[in-house]
């Protein structure tokens, strides 16, 4: 074979090959991946689609038959031609989104530890209230390691403290 003759055929495989660049990929609702050259059907989310051909739309067909009729000056509506976001616009609105749902989660975890710490606490002070409320003698150790046996006032402000914090931990 001579190099023309190579050089035809790679040229004729590049030729035939460019319609399988304007290719649609989407993903399906199962996960399953689909390429195709026509659109997805309008039951696939717009955020499900992955890549759609580089096709110039109508309004940006228009305004370059404009651009060219008007022996190249820039046409006065340009905003139609502008109307797709390009794909910096699309990552910065991907960043965005990602940052405000990281945000939400951390919210959401920090809400749920609140909530976890809340439901310790209003235990806890249940279990206080039940003990105080027994009767039985309740001994503390003091800071100096000594056992102390609290007296009915030291009870009463106790109880009165844990009942101060099931109101306060113990709502719904």
């Amino acid at each position: 074979m001579s190099l023309n003759s190579l050089g035809s055929i790679a040229l004729a495989a590049m030729l035939v090959s460019a319609p399988a660049w304007a290719q649609y990929q989407w993903r399906e609702a199962n996960g399953r991946m689909v390429y195709s050259d026509l659109p997805p059907p309008t039951s696939v989310a717009p955020s499900a689609v992955l890549r759609t051909p580089a096709r110039p739309t109508d309004a940006q067909a228009a305004t370059a038959t404009e651009v060219a009729r008007d022996g190249g000056a820039p046409a006065a509506n340009t905003k139609a031609a502008s109307a797709a976001p390009s794909l910096n616009d699309r990552e910065l609105d991907y960043r965005k989104r990602r940052l405000e749902r990281a945000d939400a989660e951390r919210k959401a975890a920090e809400t749920a530890a609140q909530a976890k710490r809340r439901a310790a606490a209003c235990d806890d002070a249940r279990a206080e209230i039940r003990a105080l409320e027994s009767g039985q003698r309740i001994a503390r150790v003091d800071e100096r390691g000594e056992r102390q046996i609290l007296d009915d006032t030291q009870r009463t402000s106790r109880l009165d403290a844990a009942r101060q914090s099931v109101q306060e931990n113990c709502k719904g």
